[in-house]
Parts: structure tokens; C-alpha cells; sequence
């Protein structure tokens, strides 16, 4: 006899992709352009925990335009995705016209993983804000790391974190810098794990992945032999 029930809808999420060097996917890029990818990505990973997402059109390196986008579209969606802009050089204006709001925080800006160092996690009157690296790699880490378990959260999941598959073999040595967790991007071959590498900003190492390996930052890299933690993706 039960006729209505409460449920929690799905957060509606804005991507705003930012750049002076991007161009449109289906535009070609001239000499010191890049066609803007890291949107579509994020949204094929993201689009089942969410009602909706839209892409903004790409804006340039400018705080000020920046901000204006944030106001008039913060009423509108339950979080706000910013790709590129989140580092700490000149022209990274993402924290910087975060902070133009009247009490927004700054949760954190700058995490020890590689790749995906430089994200941004901040709140505008209790509205999420999340600054994604603009490299390729570290965009696709820090989703999956970072938003993917906040829509997950949103939605009243208790459980959100990333979860292993299980535990694989590496098949080689996989060299890491000791101090910080570094995120591998793997073939898989039966059992075995064997590491791809390639700089972050190479999206075909991606397309070739299998998944990702997760070495702790206490680990200098793991030898051959030894047994890994393996996030298919």
C-alpha cells in the first residue's frame, strides 16, 4: 500500500573545460593547439552517477571569465568539474577565482599521487567544486580517485572507495618515487601485470591499459615476483 517513496536523485555536473591552447575535438589544432579530450573522458567515466552532464564550451586562461561561469551556473548543479587550471603557475587561475566567492574553502590543493598532483577540492556554500589536472592521465587518476567516490557519496553510498579487483603479479620491475602513491597505468597478461610508461599527457597509454597499479608511497617501486594491487578500468 506503499505509493511513494523517497530516493535521492542523481547530482546534476557541470564540466568546464579551461586553456588558451585547446581546441574544439572536431577542430584541428594549429601549431601549439591540442584538441580538448580530457571532457569526453571524464564524462564516459562519470555519466552512470549522474542525471546529467554538461560540458561547458572551453574558455581561456582568464580568472575573471572563470568566475563568471562558476556564478552563474553554481544554483544549477550539485557539483562543478574544472579541468585545467589547477596547478600552481601563472596562468592556473582555478583556486584563484574559486577564492573570489565569499566563504569558499579551500579543502585541498595539491595531493601526493602521481599522476594527479595538482587537483583541486574546494566548496562554495556547501557546493562541491573540483579543479581536474588538464594532462590527459592525471585528468582520468583524479576523477577516478576523487569524483567519481564524491557522486558516489552524494547519492548516500556508505562504501565509495576505490576497490581492488585483487591482487595480480607484476611481471617486471615497476620503478616508483618513495613519498608519494603513484597510480601505473598496466597490460594485463593472465596473472601477470606488466607497466606502461608513458608521460601524463599521452592518452593513448590509456587506450592500451588494462588497469591501474596501486604502489604506496612507503615503496621505492616493487620488484618482479611481487604481488600488486590491480583496479581494472
Amino acid at each position: 500500500g506503499i505509493l511513494e517513496v523517497k530516493v535521492i536523485r542523481k547530482p546534476r555536473v557541470l564540466l568546464i573545460p579551461t586553456g588558451n591552447e585547446l581546441v574544439e575535438p572536431w577542430q584541428e589544432p594549429k601549431d601549439g593547439k591540442i584538441r580538448e579530450t580530457n571532457s569526453i573522458t571524464v564524462t564516459s567515466l562519470i555519466r552512470e552517477y549522474c542525471e546529467l552532464v554538461k560540458r561547458h564550451p572551453i574558455i581561456r586562461d582568464d580568472k575573471k571569465t572563470l568566475y563568471e561561469v562558476l556564478r552563474e551556473n553554481m544554483a544549477e548543479f550539485d557539483l562543478i568539474l574544472i579541468s585545467g587550471g589547477s596547478s600552481k603557475g601563472a596562468g592556473d587561475f582555478g583556486v584563484s577565482a574559486i577564492e573570489e566567492f565569499e566563504g569558499a574553502e579551500i579543502l585541498f590543493h595539491g595531493v601526493y599521487i602521481s599522476p594527479g598532483k595538482p587537483t583541486i577540492f574546494a566548496r562554495v556554500r556547501e557546493k562541491p567544486i573540483i579543479g581536474l589536472p588538464g594532462h590527459p592521465v592525471s585528468s582520468f587518476v583524479s576523477t577516478y580517485l576523487f569524483v567519481i567516490p564524491l557522486l558516489k557519496f552524494l547519492q548516500g553510498a556508505t562504501d565509495f572507495c576505490p576497490k581492488p579487483a585483487g591482487y595480480l603479479t607484476a611481471g617486471q620491475d615497476i620503478p616508483s618515487k618513495a613519498g608519494r602513491e603513484e597510480w601505473i597505468r598496466v597490460k594485463r597478461d593472465g596473472d601477470y601485470l606488466y607497466p606502461l610508461f608513458s608521460e601524463s599527457g599521452i592518452l593513448s597509454s590509456l587506450v592500451k591499459s588494462d588497469g591501474l597499479v596501486r604502489i604506496p608511497e612507503e615503496l621505492e617501486g616493487v620488484h618482479k615476483g611481487f604481488k600488486v594491487e590491480f583496479y581494472p578500468i
